[in-house]
């Protein structure tokens, strides 16, 4: 899967965040949004389940927009 990431600071979320979008097979967009305020490892490792999550909604069929991570 092609994916991108954008790494912010959200001031909704109040912490650094990685924004991982990627695309359905007619080009709409769906996104997810991972804290990244941790170590090397627990930032990896919340990128890994954000990924994770979009596959699910793209196997799912999931509506463009928002993919919310499962805890």
């Amino acid at each position: 899967m092609k994916y991108s990431m954008f790494r912010y600071y959200s001031i909704v979320e109040g912490m650094n965040v990685a924004r991982l979008s990627t695309r359905n097979e007619h080009g709409d967009e769906l996104h997810v949004i991972v804290a990244q305020d941790g170590s090397g490892a627990r930032n990896r490792a919340m990128r890994t389940k954000g990924l994770e999550a979009l596959e699910e909604a793209l196997e799912q069929g999931h509506p463009p927009g928002r993919v919310m991570v499962g805890e």
